[in-house]
């Protein structure tokens, strides 16, 4: 039998943070857009905390953006800390950081494999709980969000988005991508290109 990956993004609760880190939520017991609930103390992290790499965009090509740590369950919410990689390490990472920072990047994704589910409960509005499941990843959010920034903030702070360009072609030189995903590539690499390189960017709260 096909083993079954599902992704589900999550809004950021900042709760602390620094240069290079965030405290976040990455799933809690709340019903999704797609009608699951997952039950956070069946969510297995075992396998993942033993290379708890956050891709950008579930992307396994490229080098991660950073990592996680301090993962707990608690309130029925899976925590944890995504520190980003530093400048001189992986400035593409850092960019993403810097996004997060300013709240022009405000969500993770979490990828599962489901291993027990049931229907319902229909009352809560759901169409099934997963009650236990193995976290594969999280990651940083794709693509949409990261055009937002580039292309509109214009405030207080300055960074080198020449990254998102490079980004942006090395995605683009792969054959299989429909038409809606190359367009909004081809707007982050115009945005990223575009001078000046150095976008200001602002608060977004």
């Amino acid at each position: 039998m096909t083993r079954q990956v599902i992704r589900r993004e999550t809004r950021l609760a900042v709760e602390s943070t620094n240069e290079t880190s965030v405290s976040a939520i990455f799933s809690d017991e709340n019903v999704a857009r797609d009608g699951d609930i997952w039950l956070t103390a069946g969510i297995d992290t075992s396998a993942f905390l033993r290379n708890p790499v956050v891709p950008f965009g579930h992307n396994y090509e490229d080098p991660p953006v950073g990592r996680v740590s301090a993962l707990t369950k608690t309130n029925k919410q899976l925590r944890g800390l995504v520190t980003f990689t530093p400048q001189e390490m992986y400035p593409f990472g850092y960019m993403i950081g810097q996004m997060y920072q300013q709240r022009y990047l405000n969500a993770f994704s979490c990828a599962i494999i489901p291993i027990e589910t049931e229907l319902g409960p229909i009352s809560a509005g759901a169409r099934r709980t997963i009650t236990k499941c193995d976290l594969l990843e999280i990651s940083a959010v794709p693509v949409p969000s990261l055009t937002t920034a580039l292309a509109s903030g214009r405030r207080e702070r300055a960074f080198d988005t020449s990254p998102a360009a490079d980004w942006a072609e090395r995605q683009l030189d792969q054959h299989d991508r429909p038409a809606s995903a190359v367009a909004g590539l081809c707007a982050v690499r115009k945005a990223a290109i575009s001078p000046p390189v150095y976008y200001i960017l602002g608060e977004n709260r």
